[in-house]
């Protein structure tokens, strides 16, 4: 079953700044990227961040999260101006990552080897998401859990490469959604409906059967690298910046960054380079 058919969404290459107002800016970064300073990417966990790594019975979990999170910070650092490791960064499962004192919002999400990240202005509520495409032995019981009487519907009378398809983007857009909202999957996903939208698109239907209640978000449907879905919801109001990929060359120009000094410049500004 190949469920890696469709093609990548382009990512351009862009600076590493803060979101100017009425912006959301996601980046895409492979954790399986050898050139990451793994080594210095962990040192600028906390202690917290450290003891959830070492908690992980899998050596790649393990690899992945430090790379995840340590560049997090490292882009965070770019963009605040403050040195990684001393960054007041809180992590809340299920929901948004919390920068406190900082005027910036932002969602982070992960699935096998690649991770994406939003960041939007303060007070921009917004959530991202990816999986990546694969069989799902259990799909049938699956969307009987996670998705509305309509949104079932419109799985059937597909192949099921089709359906998983449909499926994990169907997902994608709830988890992004209810990080969004900040309750994450404490409620149930399948009070939270979507559906395919003019163009290829996603839109929010309805919370909890309210319409009004989805009428002030956005959905973008993302297609972050081969073989992966992915959604952002934001607020309206704001626009969706795609900027491209991190990769370890800005934790080379960064400098100082990397091992947890202040920065040389607060405006200094980070190219990305496109994967």
């Amino acid at each position: 079953m190949n469920l890696a058919a469709d093609p990548p969404s382009a990512w351009p290459a862009s600076p590493v700044t803060a979101p100017a107002a009425n912006q959301v800016r996601v980046w895409r970064f492979d954790l399986e990227d050898p050139a990451w300073p793994r080594t210095e990417l962990a040192g600028l966990l906390d202690s917290g961040e450290r003891r959830r790594a070492a908690g992980l019975a899998r050596t790649v979990d393990q690899r992945r999260f430090i790379v995840r999170h340590g560049v997090v910070r490292h882009l965070l650092a770019v963009i605040t101006g403050v040195a990684p490791s001393r960054l007041p960064l809180r992590w809340v499962e299920g929901q948004r990552p919390q920068v406190t004192g900082a005027s910036l919002e932002l969602s982070v999400s992960h699935s096998e080897g690649l991770a994406l990240v939003a960041v939007a202005g303060a007070g921009a509520r917004v959530g991202v998401d990816v999986e990546a495409l694969r069989c799902l032995p259990d799909r049938p019981a699956l969307s009987e859990v996670i998705c509305t009487p309509r949104e079932r519907r419109g799985l059937h009378g597909h192949s099921e490469v089709e359906a998983t398809r449909r499926l994990l983007v169907t997902w994608t857009a709830k988890e992004a959604y209810l990080k969004a909202v900040g309750t994450g999957l404490a409620t149930d996903p399948a009070a939270v409906e979507v559906s395919p939208a003019t163009g290829g698109g996603l839109a929010l239907l309805a919370v909890a059967g309210d319409r009004g209640a989805a009428a002030g978000w956005r959905l973008h449907a993302l297609v972050p690298s081969p073989g992966t879905v992915g959604a952002l919801a934001v607020a309206r109001g704001h626009s969706l910046v795609v900027t491209g990929s991190l990769t370890p060359a800005l934790l080379e120009a960064a400098g100082p960054r990397a091992t947890g000094q202040g920065p040389r410049s607060p405006r200094r500004t980070i190219l990305c380079s496109s994967a």
